[in-house]
């Protein structure tokens, strides 16, 4: 609904003064909020294993879970784990591959930033092959 209704909204042209700007961007607020990924993450698919292992569900509802935690680690395991991997804190580059971890997709970290943003728009970039 929101990319709707940006249609038809006027959006803000204004943008921060360089030394607001400068003072927002060392805000921990919006790292911390990057951070609790992990552990939302992993919280719900340990909790979908429990509700599989204790519960009794029809295959409807078993369809539901995976498609929703599929849904959930893709937003949440690649997309987060791709702004956490463009991180210089090796610290943030582990909570990327944690994140990663989830979508036994690992080897992105790697391709993509040594191999996508190395070679980016030319042939010799993994993203065109």
């Amino acid at each position: 609904m929101i990319p709707l209704l940006e249609l038809f909204s006027r959006g803000n042209q204004d943008n921060h003064e360089p030394l607001i700007e400068e003072s927002r961007s060392k805000t921990i607020f919006f790292d911390v909020l990057l951070y609790l990924n992990v552990p939302i993450l992993y919280g719900l698919i340990f909790y979908f294993f429990y509700v599989i292992q204790h519960h009794q569900v029809s295959h409807f509802e078993l369809m539901g879970l995976c498609f929703n935690v599929g849904l959930v680690i893709g937003t949440i395991g690649i997309n987060v784990a791709h702004e956490l991997g463009h991180c210089a804190n090796k610290g943030e580059q582990l909570l990327s591959k944690t994140l990663l971890l989830s979508a036994l997709y690992m080897h992105f970290f790697i391709k993509h930033n040594r191999g996508h943003h190395k070679h980016v728009a030319t042939y010799e970039d993994s993203c065109y092959q």
